[in-house]
């Protein structure tokens, strides 16, 4: 049976019993003595050895009759919609009714990954979008699945800063040997180079030389991580993430 769902379990014997009973029946059930009927709505979760027994003007005849209660399925009651910031840490914990006993997630961000036993999504946001996840959580009864919304936006200061991948061209990215070459198709000669770490700190800044659009730069001083890189001239401005290894 299933925790707040109708219940009922018929006792039938040979030799015309005139009368039945049971013993150590689960807290939500009882039993009609004369027709063997054990109903009702059970209201927790478990197995419980229940004694039933049918009785004629013979004698008694009385066996063991294993009950198993089920939760509920879940309904999944944590808020719908999120939001987090590209390059920062991000949690966010499913929960539902009824005890579940797993979790999952699909369409997770790219960074995100779910723990399937604490419902528990976590990682590092790293692209900005709107994205609908679907959450589930499931136990012996079944699963309810919902919808998330997550957010993910840029960070304060280079928020309104022109994100262009084919503009500005970062190679390799990510960056494994401390050298980074920049491909700005619109800029030669000098350009401001600056560089942002995940919580909007500016780690570089200096002007370098573009010759036919390309400038190289040295970059083994930044630990490993999520940056945000810069080039201005003029009034052009563009910005491209970048992940140092």
């Amino acid at each position: 049976g299933t925790v707040g769902l109708a219940f009922s379990y018929n006792i039938t014997a040979t030799n015309s019993p005139t009368s039945f009973n049971a013993t150590n029946l689960p807290t939500g059930l009882s039993i009609n003595t004369t027709t063997g009927v054990i109903s009702g709505t059970p209201t927790f979760s478990g197995t419980t050895n229940v004694s039933i027994s049918a009785t004629n003007v013979s004698g008694t005849d009385t066996k063991t009759l294993l009950i198993t209660i089920n939760n509920a399925s879940p309904n999944i009651n944590s808020i719908l919609t999120a939001s987090g910031t590209v390059g920062l840490a991000f949690s966010y914990n499913i929960t539902a009714t009824n005890s579940p006993t797993s979790f999952n997630a699909t369409n997770l961000p790219t960074g995100l990954s779910i723990n399937t036993t604490t419902g528990v999504i976590s990682g590092t946001l790293m692209e900005i979008g709107v994205y609908e996840i679907s959450i589930i959580a499931s136990n012996a009864s079944g699963s309810d699945t919902r919808i998330l919304e997550l957010t993910v936006s840029t960070l304060t200061g280079i928020a309104n800063q022109e994100i262009n991948k084919e503009l500005l061209i970062l190679f390799p990215n990510p960056i494994n040997d401390g050298i980074l070459s920049i491909q700005a198709q619109t800029l030669d000669g000098l350009a401001l180079v600056r560089i942002q770490n995940a919580l909007g700190e500016e780690v570089y800044h200096h002007s370098i030389n573009f010759i036919h659009h390309i400038a190289t730069l040295k970059v083994k001083q930044l630990s490993s991580g999520l940056y945000f890189l810069s080039v201005q001239q003029n009034n052009k401005s563009f910005t491209q993430k970048m992940i140092v290894e």
